[in-house]
């Protein structure tokens, strides 16, 4: 095998043929090999052989049948002998106090994070309670996916009272941690007139995430959405076990005056007191689905009984509580639960966020 002499006398000499070649080219060399005809069957394409950091003149200019005669395990061999001088090294240069390492919850550096009047949050205590459907006047109505009825012990959090409301979501993304919401739907709320105290939707679980972040939070689990949605009770609906009615919950009342309680969308969040949750969280039932860390899977068989989301193993879709404006009164039910895709942004689904204590 040649020394890392004979690699060094080569790629002299690789050099120097390479800068008669750029030199003789047409134009200027910053033109590179855009300006040497190639023949038809030439191969030049070296990504896959060398390393991404290799030189990226060496990269462009060497075929890939030229490389492969070079002795030893790989074309990446020519490189292994060859010296790096310390006094070409840059020094380290001490990182700014904003980096990402001192912002909470991995916000990137160059995004502004809310600091105040992120959304008003109910606490929720520690609890154990039974997750699932149970066998209450509504468990006929119930999903496969809503059993087996578990028992889940949930540490103590924080919930937002209200869906995340456009008018907070137009803040996130002037800080830039959000992105703009899908405004293919007359029904999508961002950024019409009026509608700040409205649900953001029409917004992706990774938006939804994003902007949880942003507010110092995270999405809830799963278990959590439930525990406050259910409260210390176990009530079939977040208000208790009165029949689901325009009175309760922005729903379609299935009585002919259409679906949003005869409006055909959203409500300001908020706007059906009467059907808080046990903890003060508002429209836990109707209004917009809302995204959970959760992947969804076709039951709760191997569900974590921590309250922790479940990611383990990974699956395709995410999952979303607490029914839409368009959704009947079945769906109004604290274990109703869909499954959406990540990239999803339809105008049914929002989000709320969580908080650990």
């Amino acid at each position: 095998m040649p020394t890392g002499i004979h690699r060094l006398q080569f790629l002299l000499v690789l050099a120097a043929a390479m800068s008669f070649s750029c030199g003789s080219a047409e134009g200027s060399g910053d033109q590179g090999i855009d300006a040497v005809d190639l023949p038809a069957d030439s191969v030049y394409d070296v990504m896959e052989t060398l390393p991404a950091d290799a030189p990226g003149d060496f990269m462009i200019d060497t075929p890939v049948d030229f490389l492969t005669e070079v002795p030893g395990d790989s074309s990446t061999d020519m490189f292994v002998d060859l010296p790096i001088d310390a006094a070409d090294v840059p020094p380290l240069v001490d990182a700014p106090s904003d980096t990402a390492a001192d912002l909470p919850l991995d916000v990137p550096p160059e995004v502004v994070q809310c600091t105040a009047d992120c959304g008003a949050m109910v606490p929720v205590a520690a609890a154990s309670f039974a997750m699932g459907c149970g066998a209450g006047a509504a468990a006929a109505a119930c999903g496969t996916d809503e059993k087996p009825s578990h028992a889940v012990s949930v540490p103590a959090f924080e919930i937002d009272q209200n869906e995340v409301t456009a008018g907070l979501w137009a803040r996130c993304h002037v800080d830039g941690a959000c992105s703009l919401p899908n405004a293919s739907s007359s029904l999508c709320t961002y950024g019409l007139a009026g509608m700040d105290q409205h649900p953001i939707n029409c917004i992706s679980w990774e938006q939804a995430s994003s902007f949880c972040r942003w507010a110092g939070k995270r999405l809830c689990t799963e278990a959590e959405w439930e525990l406050a949605a259910v409260g210390s009770d176990g009530r079939t609906y977040p208000w208790g076990e009165e029949t689901p009615t325009c009175d309760l919950a922005v729903m379609d009342p299935n009585d002919g005056s259409g679906v949003g309680c005869g409006t055909a969308n959203v409500f300001p969040v908020g706007s059906k007191p009467a059907g808080n949750s046990q903890s003060g969280a508002a429209d836990m039932a109707g209004n917009v689905w809302e995204w959970v860390q959760d992947f969804y899977h076709e039951d709760y068989t191997g569900a974590p009984v921590d309250g922790s989301a479940w990611l383990v193993p990974e699956a395709e879709y995410r999952v979303a509580r607490g029914a839409a404006f368009s959704d009947k009164a079945e769906w109004m039910r604290a274990s109703a639960r869909k499954k959406f895709g990540l990239q999803l942004d339809g105008y049914y689904l929002g989000t709320r966020c969580c908080r650990s204590f």
